[in-house]
């Protein structure tokens, strides 16, 4: 009986713990808001790797639809996010956000 009870009472402290430490909601987006308006109706979102020769050749494609909509009601986001295969992408995000 006692067995019972100490399963039961870790049980329960194991909820109030799982309840208590849930992540909050961010107040910004995450990401680098590249144009921002206050209630935009297209949000671009782009996910782009600092050492990716993809991605480096669209960004210039990417800014000019940035700027081709500048007067839109659109918002572009870019999320940096480092490919496991790109030896050190890691670290320059995380360089990036230091400097951010």
């Amino acid at each position: 009986m006692e067995s019972r009870r100490t399963v039961i009472v870790a049980w329960l402290n194991l909820l109030v713990v799982a309840i208590n430490s849930q992540t909050p909601v961010p107040s910004r987006p995450p990401g680098y808001v590249y144009q921002s308006s206050s209630n935009p109706k297209v949000v671009v979102e782009v996910f782009y790797d600092h050492l990716c020769v993809d991605s480096a050749a669209n960004y210039p494609t990417l800014l000019q639809v940035f700027s081709a909509y500048s007067d839109k009601d659109v918002t572009g986001i870019i999320h940096i996010f480092p490919l496991p295969y790109h030896h050190n992408a890691f670290f320059m995000q995380w360089a990036g956000t230091a400097i951010r």
